[in-house]
């Protein structure tokens, strides 16, 4: 009877490690595809003619919040894309980075028009 209870307890231990490793090696993964996601997101940006630090939903969002059409366009497709996706509403809204930005090629080309002496800011 011990001999089977002793079996019966070191299988459960070995199944909750089991357990426990497998659900830290999936929030890993997840972690870990959720940060290549946003650092492709950053360069598309960047590719577009956007600031090199910004995502392109907090582009979006700024730009739906200057009523910009284009942006706007674009800032509704993200927000149905999550929202179908994530239930999550808004969300280039929430997304907006109010410290990056000021790199993107509109914005340095408004400086340069403007007659700024430095277009170009870190």
């Amino acid at each position: 009877m011990s001999n089977a209870l002793t079996r019966t307890a070191a299988w459960r231990f070995f199944y909750v490690q089991i357990w426990r490793r497998s659900k830290l090696a999936w929030l890993l993964v997840r972690a870990y595809t959720f940060n290549l996601l946003v650092a492709i997101d950053i360069v598309l940006n960047a590719i577009i003619g956007g600031d090199p630090g910004e995502t392109i939903s907090s582009r979006a969002g700024k730009g739906r919040r200057k009523d910009q059409s284009v942006h706007t366009f674009a800032a509704n497709a993200i927000d149905a894309f999550f929202k179908a996706l994530f239930q999550e509403a808004n969300h280039c809204e929430v997304s907006i980075q109010q410290d990056e930005g000021k790199n993107a090629i509109s914005e340095v080309i408004d400086r340069y028009q403007a007659g700024e002496k430095q277009i170009w800011r870190l």
